[in-house]
């Protein structure tokens, strides 16, 4: 059994965008470092970033699922002569333990062959109004 990466990005609040770390440190008092290469740890200001970790799920289509993404979730079901299918835009949170959507608090994982499509299209940071315009649908 293989373990899952674990990996972080991070929303820079001044600069407006987002950087991938490399290597994150925690000191004993509980400070965030992060380092590239092999360049001196910088201290991380949590006024001034905003940490996001990688859920370890990819889409459809093999991207990599964040927290703070914005999916497209589509259902490929059957469905009956008068119903619509399901197509929706929602937030990967992490809320209850584990990684989340806010489209009926549906967990990221999806079985694979299961009848949902879905899509990273955004995230929370860099495109809010693709949350703002579902929500007006």
């Amino acid at each position: 059994m293989s373990m899952r990466e674990i990996k972080f990005r991070a929303w820079d609040k001044k600069r407006r965008i987002m950087t991938r770390t490399c290597n994150l440190l925690l000191d004993p008092d509980g400070y965030i470092y992060w380092q590239f290469g092999y360049n001196t740890p910088e201290f991380i200001d949590q006024d001034d970033y905003e940490l996001m970790m990688l859920t370890g799920c990819k889409d459809h289509l093999d991207n990599d699922i964040w927290e703070g993404d914005i999916l497209r979730i589509r259902s490929t079901y059957e469905m009956e002569e008068d119903e619509k299918p399901i197509d929706t835009v929602s937030l990967v949170e992490y809320r209850h333990g584990g990684f989340r959507t806010s489209f009926y608090n549906m967990g990221v994982w999806m079985p694979p062959g299961g009848n949902w499509f879905i899509e990273v299209i955004g995230n929370i940071h860099e495109d809010p109004e693709l949350l703002e315009e579902a929500a007006n649908e």
